[in-house]
């Protein structure tokens, strides 16, 4: 059997028994170990089964190999078998109350791990598993004084061993023992039970060493008495309590003292008139320290100690006075006390006129007592009292006077010696005593009557609550009478008057108010309402119970509301709108009222059923019902598109109806009737229209028809004056049959009426439609014949129908009007027609037809009229001109003429109808050197014949002579550009002038490029043909008559550039919408839009409107493009380079002008320049050393369009015109103040610097001045470019290697000095990642500091008495200036700003929504201000005003504020700061239609933090929470007197905001709402800045925030507090850092949280530096870098 160990991986099989040191196999030949050698070798015989294996070791692996032998063959078979562990042995345990230690003995053999676990009832509350090796093991969380079963098991491959034994926690001792005296005269211990598990406690007593009580008790027991009859008063004993729990305890302890024993038999020994002596015997047993004792009257006492004494004397007592004298025996902290009273002897005064005088009875027999009263040596009694008396009452005395008592004992016939006493009376007290204010607040007036008998002085006292305020002592000679002053407003006072007479006084007292002060500053608002008024005012100051509000009118009370005195407001309703009331605001203290009186008036009243009707084409009436309440006046004012037509007219309160006139017939106006009480006014508006005002000049002429056998009219008019919407034309027969109605647009001027009978007479009626009203006119006439009908000037031609039946012919017969034959034709059968010729010219004819068969006519003969057309007039000729007239002449018409018809055009005048006897006619009223046209029409009947003749004004030649020389026309007026249909075109558009006359218009341009121009109307041109991006000149020239001309130019209309028509959007919109808005668009860029209406699958056509978008800034080039190194040429005061002008886009507009921005910086960073404009300028640069980056002067862009070609090669730093020429051309007084007058100077030699091109779209306006906002992008900054060091020249080449070894010897003491005396000089940047809004004016250059670097920046800043620091304030002071507040200085707003000098810029103001009829609602002195995180992270504001606090609440809810910030005191020096705008308990309050409740307050040393529910009334969504947070200890225009308040307050707030449940902004006010409110908002920055970026630019923050705000961080000494607290918190960090690591205190200003690079050592650091040092040893300066 070969036995092999295998240290592998554990495994068992096919075993039949394990033990811990046999293996049991069947079949087994060899046993061994899996290792290079053999273990045991056994062999069996050829029967045997089984075989055991012993003395292995525990828990080992063995290798079982079986092999069987025959003749010499072998076979075998291995198999694995494991020993089972050993188990643990000698398990100890060591505990305490809630943890067990466990130890024992390491197994033999082989063990894997140990598992121990804790079983309670059967239940695991532990389970550990430990290594194999391991010997111990501690269970912590135990339950103390209980029992745990503990089963230790190893393990060895699958294998265990378990070892099981019991185990107990001690019990914990019991905590809270106090031994105490108990109420029975013994000793009381009292405990908590202890935690767990626990039988019984056991208590011990020790006196000393001496052990006195030994006792057990129940588990339940917490306390037990000790009994006192075996103990020793006085004594300190000391007890144990014992808690047993299964043979463990725990003890505690605690002392404690016997009571001592009281003094025994304590008694009054002697007494007199001024002495009490008391005695008494120590106590029989115990212990004590001393006696402690205590004589008392009423509230007043004395002490006396005393050691080992048993009686004590009292001296220097009140005669007759009752006293209790207590003697306390002490022992440690405990007494026990004995008293007992004693009265001491005493001629007292028992009142103002009486004595009182009390004796013992001396020793021996007394027969009586005789008493003598003396004053001033004379008896004024004498008294005999029986020996049983021992008191006797004197009356009848003087109060407050001295008296002497001699008293002496009588025996028989024997008198003792007397004994004498003094005594006064007391004495009397003033009466009528009277106490007035006077009506003051602050003083109160006193006088009474003088007191009987004997006084000494009066003392006058002031007191408040039983606090004496003032004291006046009055002498007894002086008037009875004093005042007070300087009293508290409205407050109860007592008044108390002291009679003194020696030692004696009688005191009177009274109660006394003060007159209450008046409140401040009341006002009456009618909060937009007619029918209330909103009164508030300033809280007055001192004590006071009410308000009491009273409104009145005529001195009648109307109302009046009791206000309580944590409000100052209140609200008045259904009052009469517009009267003036008086209101009075009554102070109540007590019966005492105070009030001031104001005047409010209430909003007057809108007129009702306000009416306008049209009185005409040009007047308009207004009526109206007269306004509810007080009116003064009417106005009433006229309209029209929202623009005052005339001033407004001014009507009595009696007036109820206006007229309009002078109006424009057809015209839309707007009427508002304003009511007028005061000073206010409410308007109400209605709209009216005047009717429209008829067409004139109607006429209608006869027209040939579309058909033979159809006639025409053509209807033409003159429009009326005014406004119309259209004309509708309606055509009947002259018996009213309606023919045709048609709409036609304003603009048209004659309608054609076709397929009409021929020869009818029709009425034409044209009306026009302004809105809903019209007005219509009217004419007639007949049509004409038919298409050849045959009518003219001489002939008729008849027609007729074929009869029925057989005829020859017809016979034709012409009469005249008076029924003359005129001509008589036959006419043959077979024709249908005759034209009669020869015929007079106007004249009606009747014709008669007859039919012929066989010489027989027909009985009846057809009959019809007819009529010639009248003959035009002949030689229509112009006989006289001049100015203003023309007179026509004409030969009159043949033939018959009824009348003329004379029309003028281009005037209004219209037509004139003449008789037929005329042959001129002069036209009067015309414009000079305007051509006429004159018509005269001839009427004949119903038919009319025209001529035309033309004129104009003045002689032809006259005219040209004047209107070349003298009255040239007057110019076209409202030029305006459009774009065009293509981008090479544009439409011009102007109007003609405004008076004169004109014929058309001429347009010329320069550059004068070959144009197409067409004309689209007599007043605009389409222009085409321009070449795109060029500047053109446009005249435009008014030409009337011979060539006279008024011209106006227009400047500078450029086109776009060309570019591809593109699809950029296609929307599909719902039926309602109007207007939609298309954004991302590309700047500078024309777009055509077409929308088309979309119905049932049919589209509309198309309507098209085109577009160009604004210039916008170019855009940012990527970081790829910028100066390269490899194209730049650098000398020791000039870099050479070139840039492309493709690195700038022109799809945002045309590059117009570039500048070259230069930053001294080495940095690699991938960043632009500061986006600022302008940059600060060369000689800035040089001059000031903290500016690291300047830029050159402008120089205007050459790039071509559309190529890539080079901008050209830039010689930065040669003095080259385009940069701005060289710089000493300027003497310093020459120089431009501010950021101008641009130049290129050499630069620093040895100097990296970084280049980047700034491109602008825009920068200067037509009149070249430089616009306010220009547009630019910048390159990114390119990598460090080095100029190279000045050449040296052989005499500094020599000095300095003769210089060299003495440098370095300078150099090394240098340093050593350097150590220790400089602070690290930190290496300015230049801050080129900063984001600055682009409103304000650049106003200097600040870069951020680190804060290793900062507190030695400080100490510069604050050298040679803060200089630098006042300086870097100085320059904040005009950021943002130059902003308008337009807004803000509006008058209806002026009211809402506390101070009329702090008012927020319109671009940052915060705006509210608009109420009903006040556009100026959206107003609150509010700004936005931004944050580290957001844009409007912060609400500055002021703190509220009375009338502003519904503001202040509106703009809470509506920007959804969490968080206010208040730092500010509502009053401060007697001056209100800000108005207490939130409720003063947690009763509800309404701000406007909000609902503010205060829910919590927490009043800390420094701050106040309260929680509000805020509900809105007039919305769905839930309250909301708000915190407001109250600093409480900054004085205005100050600072607080500690860093350390200030920035825990700003931490505190920071932490709230930063768990707010949104992102709405922050509010923070004081009073203005800028310097305290700045300094809270830059410190909360600042140090956020601290946190996340370890940097500081307290400058650029205040920069930052004067560009939203005016005045942020206002004064000098809030701007140094800002620094001292960035100091203090540097430090603060600092000495936590030291504290952590002992090598930091090396660097005095270095905290390696905040600067880059590893801590080093001493050694490593001074090496370095060094290093430096000896390399930098011919430079200016030496610098330590961290």
């Amino acid at each position: 059997i070969l036995f092999l160990i295998k240290y592998h991986f554990v495994f068992c099989f096919y075993c039949n028994n394990i033990l811990v040191r046999n293996l049991k196999f069947s079949d087994i030949q060899t046993l061994s170990r899996k290792l290079n050698y053999l273990l045991r070798n056994e062999t069996l015989g050829s029967t045997t089964t089984r075989h055991t294996v012993n003395g292995l070791t525990p828990g080992r692996l063995y290798v079982v190999t079986m092999v069987t032998e025959a003749g010499g063959l072998q076979s075998s078979r291995t198999i694995e078998a494991h020993t089972a562990p050993a188990a643990i042995s000698n398990v100890t345990s060591e505990n305490n109350g809630t943890s067990l230690r466990l130890s024992w003995q390491r197994p033999e053999g082989d063990v894997d791990a140990v598992v121990v676990t804790f079983f309670d009832n059967d239940t695991i509350i532990q389970e550990t598993t430990q290594p194999g090796n391991a010997t111990e093991v501690t269970a912590y969380q135990l339950t103390p004084g209980s029992a745990y079963q503990v089963e230790v098991m190893s393990v060895s491959s699958s294998l265990t061993n378990q070892s099981k034994l019991t185990v107990r926690t001690a019990p914990a001792a019991a905590s809270r023992l106090q031994l105490s005296p108990s109420s029975t005269g013994g000793l009381l211990l009292t405990w908590a039970p202890p935690a767990g598990s626990w039988e019984n406690y056991r208590v011990f007593l020790f006196d000393s060493t001496q052990q006195l009580v030994d006792t057990a008790l129940g588990r339940d027991a917490v306390n037990f008495s000790f009994p006192g009859t075996e103990l020793t008063p006085g004594r300190r004993y000391r007890a144990t309590l014992r808690v047993e729990s299964g043979g463990l305890a725990a003890e505690s302890s605690c002392d404690g003292s016997m009571a001592p024993a009281p003094v025994v038999d304590l008694h009054i020994r002697h007494s007199d008139e001024t002495l009490l002596s008391a005695m008494w015997n120590h106590a029989p047993s115990g212990s004590r320290d001393d006696y402690f004792l205590t004589i008392r009257h009423g509230n007043a006492k004395s002490l006396l100690e005393t050691d080992e004494g048993f009686s004590c004397t009292f001296n220097v007592l009140t005669p007759g006075r009752q006293y209790v004298i207590t003697v306390a025996t002490r022992s440690g902290n405990l007494n026990t006390s004995v008293s007992v009273e004693g009265r001491t002897g005493v001629l007292s005064s028992s009142g103002v006129d009486s004595l009182q005088v009390t004796w013992k009875k001396p020793p021996g027999d007394v027969d009586s007592y005789n008493l003598i009263l003396l004053q001033n040596n004379a008896v004024v009694q004498n008294h005999s009292v029986p020996a049983g008396s021992n008191s006797l009452v004197l009356t009848g005395l003087t109060p407050g006077a001295l008296y002497r008592l001699q008293a002496a004992t009588i025996s028989g016939e024997l008198q003792s010696k007397p004994i004498s006493l003094e005594a006064r009376t007391a004495p009397a007290a003033v009466s009528k005593v009277t106490v007035a204010n006077g009506g003051r607040s602050d003083a109160l007036y006193v006088s009474w009557l003088p007191a009987d008998g004997v006084v000494d002085s009066y003392l006058v006292q002031l007191e408040d609550r039983k606090r004496t305020v003032h004291m006046l002592p009055v002498s007894s000679s002086s008037p009875p009478e004093c005042s007070f002053n300087s009293l508290e407003a409205g407050h109860l006072y007592s008044v108390v008057i002291v009679t003194r007479s020696s030692g004696l006084e009688n005191t009177t007292v009274v109660q006394a108010r003060t007159q209450p002060a008046t409140v401040g500053n009341p006002n009456a608002v009618h909060a937009g309402r007619d029918d209330s008024l909103k009164v508030y005012w300033h809280h007055a100051a001192g004590d006071l119970d009410r308000y009491v509000v009273l409104i009145s009118y005529n001195h009648s009370v109307l109302h009046n509301q009791s206000v309580p005195t944590g409000h100052n407001e209140c609200a008045f309703s259904s009052l009469t709108p517009g009267r003036l009331y008086t209101v009075t605001v009554e102070t109540w203290s007590g019966s005492y009222v105070s009030s001031i009186s104001t005047y409010g008036r209430t909003l007057p009243a809108a007129v009702k059923n306000l009416s306008v009707k049209n009185e005409g084409t040009a007047e308009l009436n207004v009526t109206w019902s007269p306004a509810l309440g007080d009116v003064d006046h009417y106005e009433v004012t006229l309209l029209f598109n929202d623009t005052r037509v005339f001033p407004p007219a001014m009507l009595g309160s009696d007036v109820h109806h206006h007229l309009l006139t002078s109006l424009t017939p057809g015209r839309l106006y707007k009427i508002m009737v304003s009511t007028f009480s005061g000073p206010l006014q409410v308007a109400q508006v209605m709209e009216g229209r005047t009717v429209p005002s008829a067409a004139k000049n109607l006429r209608l002429i006869p027209q040939p028809g579309r058909t033979d056998s159809g006639a025409g009219l053509l209807f033409s008019w003159t429009p009326g004056h005014g406004d119309l919407d259209l004309y509708k034309v309606s055509l009947s027969t002259m018996d009213g049959v309606s023919i045709d109605t048609r709409p036609v647009p304003k603009h048209v001027s004659s309608l054609d009426f076709l397929d009409l009978i021929p020869g009818q007479a029709y009425r034409v009626s044209i009306q026009s439609q302004s809105g809903m009203l019209t007005n219509s006119n009217t004419a007639s006439g007949r049509a004409g014949n038919a298409a050849d009908n045959g009518h003219t000037t001489h002939s008729l031609r008849v027609s007729w129908e074929r009869p029925v039946g057989a005829f020859d012919g017809y016979r034709l017969q012409l009469l005249d009007e008076a029924g003359g034959v005129v001509r008589n034709r036959s006419v043959a059968a077979d024709s249908q027609s005759e034209q009669l010729e020869g015929l007079t010219s106007g004249k009606r004819y009747r014709v008669k037809l007859v039919t012929l068969s066989g010489g027989v006519t027909s009985l009846e003969a057809a009959a019809a009229e007819g009529q010639t057309r009248p003959a035009a007039v002949q030689n229509l000729t112009v006989v006289m001109a001049n100015m203003t007239s023309l007179s026509f002449s004409w030969r009159p018409s043949d033939g018959h003429v009824d009348a003329y018809d004379l029309s003028l055009y281009s005037v209004s005048e219209g037509a004139q109808s003449l008789g037929a006897e005329h042959s001129s006619h002069t036209f009067l009223g015309l414009t000079a050197g305007r051509l006429y046209r004159a018509d005269v029409i001839t009427h004949s009947g119903d038919l009319t014949n025209t001529v035309s003749g033309f004129g104009r004004t003045s002689n032809l030649l006259i005219l040209r002579f004047i209107f070349s020389v003298l009255l040239a026309p007057e110019p076209p007026s409202h030029l305006s550009i459009k774009p065009g249909p293509t981008n090479q075109s544009v439409e011009l558009l102007w109007s003609g002038p405004a008076s004169g006359d004109y014929d058309n218009f001429s347009l010329q341009w320069a550059p004068e490029d070959p144009l197409s121009v067409t004309q689209t109307h007599l007043s605009s041109r389409i222009v085409s043909g321009m070449f795109p991006g060029r500047q053109y000149n446009f005249t435009v020239t008014t030409v009337s008559g011979g060539g006279a001309k008024g011209r106006i130019k227009l400047l500078k209309p450029r086109t776009k550039e060309k570019r591809k028509l593109t699809l950029t959007s296609n929307l599909r919109l719902a039926g309602g919408v109007t207007a939609v808005t298309l954004d991302h668009l590309d700047a500078f860029r024309k777009y055509t839009v077409t929308v088309r209406v979309s119905s049932a699958g049919q589209t509309s056509p198309a309507a098209t409107q085109t577009a160009i978008t604004m210039i916008d800034r170019p855009p940012v080039p990527p970081p790829s493009v910028h100066v390269s190194e490899k194209s730049s040429k650098m000398t020791s005061s000039s870099i050479l380079f070139r840039f492309n002008c493709s690195w700038f886009s022109d799809a945002n507009g045309a590059i117009r002008y570039f500048s070259v921005i230069v930053a001294e910086s080495d940095a690699n960073e991938n960043l632009q320049p500061e986006q600022r404009h302008p940059l600060p300028s060369y000689r800035d640069y040089i001059s000031n050393s903290s500016v690291r980056a300047y830029q050159t002067a402008y120089f205007p862009s050459r790039c071509p369009q559309d190529t890539e070609s080079a901008g050209g090669q830039v010689n930065l730093g040669a003095g080259g015109d385009r940069l701005g020429g060289a710089c000493d051309h300027y003497h310093d007084d020459d120089l431009y103040r501010g950021y101008g007058g641009f130049c290129d100077g050499p630069l620093k030699p040895k100097t990296s610097y970084r280049l980047s091109v700034r491109a602008f779209t825009k920068l200067f306006d037509e009149n070249l001045r430089e616009v306010a906002d220009p547009l630019f992008s910048d390159t990114y900054l390119s990598s460090p470019l080095r100029t190279h060091a000045e050449p040296l020249g052989g005499v500094v080449e020599g000095l300095s290697a003769g210089m060299f070894l003495i440098g370095m010897m300078v150099a090394v003491t240098r340093f050593c000095w350097f150590c220790r005396a400089v602070q690290e000089n930190p290496v300015v940047r230049m801050s080129m990642w900063k984001e600055v809004p682009a409103a304000g004016m650049y106003m200097g250059v600040r870069s951020p500091v680190k804060a290793c670097h900062f507190e030695s920046h400080l100490n510069k800043l604050q050298a040679d008495s803060n200089y630098l620091l006042s300086e870097e304030f100085e320059d904040l002071k005009d950021v943002g200036r130059n902003q308008t507040m337009d807004v803000a200085r509006l008058p209806e707003n002026r009211g809402k700003n506390r101070y009329n000098n702090i008012l927020p810029y319109d671009s940052t103001r915060v705006k509210l929504s608009y109420l009903e009829d006040d556009p100026c609602s959206d107003y609150v002195n509010a700004s936005y201000i931004p944050g580290n995180n957001y844009r409007r992270e912060y609400i500055a504001t002021q703190g509220p005003l009375p009338g502003t606090k519904d503001d202040f609440w509106r703009m809470v809810w509506e920007h959804g504020v969490h968080n206010v910030v208040m730092v500010t005191q509502c009053v401060e020096k007697g001056r209100v700061k800000c108005d207490q705008y939130w409720p003063a308990d947690k009763e509800p309050l309404y701000y406007g239609d909000l609902v503010i409740q205060m829910l919590s307050e927490s009043v800390l040393p420094e701050w106040t933090i309260r929680e509000f529910k805020i509900i809105s009334e007039n919305s769905c969504s839930y309250p909301r929470m708000m915190r407001h947070f109250h600093y409480t200890v900054w004085p205005d225009h100050g600072v607080p007197e500690s860093t350390q308040s200030l920035i825990q307050f700003v931490r505190t707030v920071r932490d709230y905001v930063d768990r707010s449940p949104s992102t709405g902004a922050t509010v923070v006010h004081c009073s203005a709402g800028v310097g305290r409110t700045g300094t809270f908002v830059a410190l909360d920055r600042v140090l956020q800045q601290l946190d996340s970026k370890g940097g500081i630019d307290l400058y650029g923050c205040v920069f930052d925030l004067r560009l939203h705000r005016q005045h942020m961080v206002q004064t000098e000494c809030q701007y140094a507090f800002l620094h001292q607290c960035v100091r203090d918190v540097l430090r603060a960090r600092k000495h936590r850092s030291e504290q952590e690591n002992p090598l930091y205190p090396i660097y005095e200003n270095f905290n390696p949280e905040y600067c880059r690079g590893e801590s080093r050592t001493r050694t490593r650091t001074r090496a370095l530096v060094w290093f430096h040092l000896t390399f930098d040893l011919n430079v200016d300066f030496v610098s330590v870098k961290c």
